[in-house]
């Protein structure tokens, strides 16, 4: 085993990290997990895709024990650990998070880069039409329909206490308790209502799991933070990793599937875990950029930025050769720097850092008109300054390329 310090190391030679989680970074938000020593397995089996899109009377226990223990699951809060893994993210030093998860934890703390491969609990999607709708409409509509049903429920309490609640928001509930329970249908076609997440027995989406292996294949090391890794799911990724050769870490409790491909595994919690790992990056990295120009780091920004902006381009559609260029004209002026070998005289260090920033200047210019600003390109940008011995330049310009100025003034 591997203590923190072990992990960090492994985290600061990442440029392009991809990471992994699972039900063990929601579990300190009071969400269980399934397959843990004394998981929500060994007392509540979950139903399966099969069942319910075969049987109504399937379809009404599913809704009766998710309108019980929907409550405490919409009450549920990011812990450390996902603030953690947002603040990683904010540094740059993350490519894509893939979540198992189907909270939205990871969005509330902060977290853009992400996929959900078992989808999102706090949707409902109809089986018919596909059209989708808040979960928490769909709860007001089955109070409003079941009112007297409620009122006439004998069993102890409508909310589910810790030991009946289960991973994906639905509760404990005898099948006697649930005659008489009515499901809404959908409001658009009359439809089969279900929960936008994939069941147990049913297939993770074919897009998502090629957008995300395609990211572990861009990626040069992995995390996973909080899964057993038992199920295929997330396992193929770690195995993915591990046939390219890429350094893998894990976080976790207990024993998983991937020990014998990690070279680092931490036994530990997540929420001591990555915390104390960001804790331990920041004071490293603010001793950093005391030393003078540090401009291999810079160069490996810059090449972040035109990779993050090119991303913006596809997802939203635009066509913007202004501000690739101008991306690109940044990364050009400090590539050869990114060698970490390379000793340039002082007179090159501080003649590329005035050339780069006048670049970076350009750029931000073009970028405050442009709908391809964003949160992440800000920090980045001011990244690229801390680098460039212009901090302070940087605390203010990178406001204008961000959504959220709130979210870049405080010190990385």
């Amino acid at each position: 085993m591997n203590d923190v310090r072990d992990l960090v190391t492994l985290i600061e030679k990442a440029r392009r990290l991809v990471v992994l989680t699972g039900a063990g970074c929601s579990t300190e938000s009071g969400i269980p997990d399934y397959r843990s020593p004394g998981g929500a397995w060994t007392r509540h089996k979950p139903i399966y895709y099969s069942a319910f899109v075969r049987s109504e009377e399937i379809r009404r226990f599913y809704w009766a024990r998710s309108f019980r223990g929907w409550t405490r699951f919409a009450a549920a809060r990011p812990n450390a650990a996902h603030y953690a893994l947002a603040e990683l993210e904010q540094r740059g030093s993350m490519l894509q998070l893939i979540t198992q998860n189907v909270d939205d934890l990871h969005q509330e703390a902060g977290s853009r880069a992400v996929i959900q491969l078992h989808g999102r609990n706090r949707l409902v999607v109809c089986l018919d039409c596909r059209a989708e709708s808040p979960r928490a409409d769909v709860q007001a509509r089955l109070a409003e329909l079941n009112a007297d049903w409620i009122a006439r429920s004998k069993w102890d309490g409508l909310h589910a206490d810790e030991a009946d609640f289960a991973p994906d928001g639905d509760a404990e509930l005898a099948r006697e308790h649930v005659a008489g329970f009515q499901v809404p249908a959908c409001e658009r076609c009359g439809g089969v209502l279900k929960p936008a997440v994939v069941f147990f027995g049913e297939t993770v989406p074919p897009e998502l799991v090629t957008r995300a292996m395609s990211r572990v294949d861009e990626a040069d090391a992995l995390l996973v933070a909080g899964s057993s890794l038992t199920v295929w799911s997330g396992f193929r990724f770690v195995k993915r990793a591990a046939d390219r050769g890429l350094p893998i870490a894990i976080v976790n409790i207990g024993p998983t599937r991937g020990d014998d491909l990690a070279a680092v595994r931490v036994d530990e919690k997540v929420g001591i875990a990555l915390p104390q790992m960001m804790r331990m990056i920041n004071s490293g990295a603010m001793a950093h950029f005391d030393i003078p120009l540090d401009l291999p780091h810079a160069s490996r920004l810059a090449e972040r930025i035109v990779n993050l902006i090119e991303r913006h381009i596809e997802e939203l559609g635009v066509d913007a050769p202004t501000v690739v260029e101008s991306a690109e004209r940044v990364s050009s002026i400090l590539f050869r720097f990114g060698d970490e070998d390379v000793t340039p005289t002082d007179n090159e260090s501080l003649a590329a850092r005035d050339e780069a920033a006048v670049a970076a200047r350009e750029l931000v210019t073009q970028l405050e008109s442009s709908p391809l600003k964003s949160d992440r390109l800000g920090q980045y940008i001011r990244n690229l300054f801390e680098c460039l011995e212009l901090g302070a330049e940087g605390a203010e310009i990178s406001l204008r390329a961000g959504e959220n100025p709130n979210s870049l003034q405080r010190p990385i």
